[in-house]
């Protein structure tokens, strides 16, 4: 499963220091995130970036990309029907919030990300 032409539209230092939370939407997703400085990757409110999940390794499209594997470990209702879905990658968190059910997606499944920029 792939998003496109996410827009960051935040970017904020985490309560741990070096990381920092990046959130991203598109008109089907919002993306939250947490990247480490150490990563060496830094993203600016107003780029466009992409996510794509699978049950193989993605091979990363640029040395801009950060891919991972990942665990969803929670996938909780809100009040206005959307759907959000909680992954952990190596302790850093990838929210992802939808409107629609995501197929395919079960908790406590593995998958492999990779966000990158356009």
């Amino acid at each position: 499963m792939k998003w496109e032409y996410l827009e960051i539209v935040d970017t904020k230092p985490s309560i741990i220091p070096t990381i920092t939370i990046i959130t991203a939407r598109n008109e089907k997703i919002e993306l939250t995130f947490e990247v480490s400085e150490k990563f060496g990757i830094s993203y600016k409110k107003g780029e466009k970036i992409f996510l794509e999940f699978s049950r193989e390794k993605i091979k990363p499209s640029s040395s801009f990309a950060f891919c991972g594997k990942t665990t969803l470990f929670s996938i909780k209702e809100e009040k206005d029907n959307s759907k959000v879905y909680l992954f952990s990658s190596g302790g850093f968190i990838i929210r992802l919030v939808s409107r629609q059910e995501l197929q395919g997606l079960n908790i406590t499944e593995d998958y492999f990300f990779c966000i990158d920029k356009h």
